[in-house]
């Protein structure tokens, strides 16, 4: 129990220090993991998954994947990065991936909430209510 309490205690510190404005930022992530490995603290593989864990789930918060049959437009992106930043009222990480599944719209995540405007996801639902 003593061994876990350190392991969560170090894990948040270095999670902590890894911020920079309420954003990860990679250069301190590498600078804290680095660090971690030279300073050999106890449980060090522990304390690293407990670190990774809490690195992604705070990368998942401030991510949005963005899913579309065909690459989208620059001026499409830049109206959906800023129409959600202002939404989130933070700063989000994109990612734009072609999927052509979808077959036709778009389908947003952001952490756990998506937006589903794809030919698929309306079939879907009309396929749910019969």
């Amino acid at each position: 129990m003593k061994a876990r309490k350190e392991v969560d205690r170090v894990a948040k510190l270095a999670f902590k220090g890894s911020l920079s404005e309420g954003v990860v930022s990679e250069n301190k992530v590498r600078a804290w993991i680095r660090a971690l490995i030279k300073s050999k603290p106890r449980n060090l593989i522990e304390v690293l998954k407990t670190y990774q864990e809490l690195i992604a789930g705070q990368l998942k918060k401030e991510s949005a994947l963005v899913e579309s049959v065909l690459p989208l437009e620059i001026s499409v992106k830049d109206k959906l990065i800023d129409r959600l930043e202002e939404l989130y009222g933070k700063k989000l990480r994109f990612f734009f991936e072609t999927n052509p599944e979808l077959l036709g719209g778009v389908r947003i995540r952001v952490n756990d909430t998506v937006w589903d405007g794809s030919v698929s996801g309306k079939l879907e639902n009309l396929k749910r209510k019969e």
